[in-house]
């Protein structure tokens, strides 16, 4: 079944224009779709399926379900796909532009992200929210466009006010004891789990919360703060948004330069924030 569904991403142009958008009808087809990996340890038992049989090679066997577009994902976030362990379709780039075509989401797309300080938080600031603080004024230019395109226009999705929030600098950094992600797959698989940094909206202003942690580097929560900033500024946040402000936030500018990304037409924006 799989080497004709390849068959018809290769052969089928009409049906599956490259480039084209995703279709959004009913009575979709069906399509193969497989659970090809255990929920990972954190995940309630109550939710976590059955161990799945391993073939002589040691690698976990899959069983491929029929199922309808919306009974199945893009499996484009690996820990999501751990610990929610859903049906992912097939590992093949040409049939994961077909799935989309056909309407399937991507997995970061269905699982929805809320995160907070742990009960009683007071906020503090110290040198360490005054760095990330700084950081985030100073790759502003860089979180707000979409550096893929040689014109580098303004990100598409960004969220109503959040351009606005961070050219005139209402964001506020600071350090909270702890806080909790709820990560949420449909109505009842629902997951807690410690964060390093979570962004908020607050009325007119962005108010980022980080956890210190003594063996934590800089650079590392620059990257949870990156993650958390691409959940705050960006509707339907895909996995490769989030690597992007990760890597944004906490890179230097040479390397972010020498990996493809676009700072050099933003050289003169860069060096007055610096």
């Amino acid at each position: 079944a799989l080497v004709r569904l390849r068959f018809v991403s290769h052969t089928a142009p009409a049906l599956h224009p490259r480039g084209g958008g995703r279709r959004e009808r009913a009575g979709e087809p069906p399509q193969l779709a497989t659970r090809c990996q255990q929920p990972a340890a954190t995940e309630p038992p109550s939710q976590r399926v059955p161990h799945r049989p391993q073939t002589p090679g040691g690698a976990t066997a899959r069983s491929w379900s029929a199922v309808s577009a919306a009974g199945c994902f893009i499996g484009d976030n690996q820990r999501y796909v751990e610990l929610f362990s859903p049906l992912v379709a097939p590992e093949d780039a040409d049939l994961k532009e077909l799935y989309t075509f056909l309407g399937v989401r991507s997995l970061s797309e269905a699982v929805t992200v809320s995160a907070r300080p742990v009960a009683g938080s007071v906020p503090s600031s110290s040198k360490l929210t005054q760095q990330v603080l700084r950081r985030i004024e100073e790759r502003t230019c860089l979180l707000l466009h979409d550096l893929d395109k040689p014109e580098c226009p303004l990100r598409p999705n960004l969220r109503e006010g959040m351009q606005q929030a961070l050219r005139e600098q209402r964001v506020v950094v600071s350090e909270v004891p702890g806080i909790v992600s709820t990560l949420r797959f449909g109505e009842l698989a629902s997951i807690e789990m410690e964060a390093k940094a979570c962004a908020l909206s607050e009325g007119d202003w962005l108010v980022v919360h980080v956890v210190p942690h003594p063996q934590l580097e800089l650079r590392e929560l620059l990257e949870a703060v990156g993650d958390a900033l691409a959940t705050a500024l960006l509707q339907l946040v895909q996995n490769t948004d989030k690597i992007v402000f990760e890597s944004l936030l906490a890179w230097p500018l040479d390397k972010l330069s020498r990996k493809g990304f676009n700072v050099d037409r933003f050289a003169d924006e860069l060096a007055f924030a610096r």
